[in-house]
């Protein structure tokens, strides 16, 4: 499960990558780090 969780910014940034480009990819990794980081600050 660590490995997912630790995978979820890197998987998120290369669909948005794909799907928009490197400003939306940007975009995405930055909300899914921070997300990540309030998730592991709560839980």
């Amino acid at each position: 499960m660590k490995f997912l969780y630790d995978f979820f910014p890197i998987l998120l940034f290369f669909v948005a990558y794909k799907l928009g480009g490197i400003y939306v990819a940007t975009g995405v990794a930055m909300v899914a780090a921070i997300a990540q980081i309030s998730y592991g600050w709560f839980i």
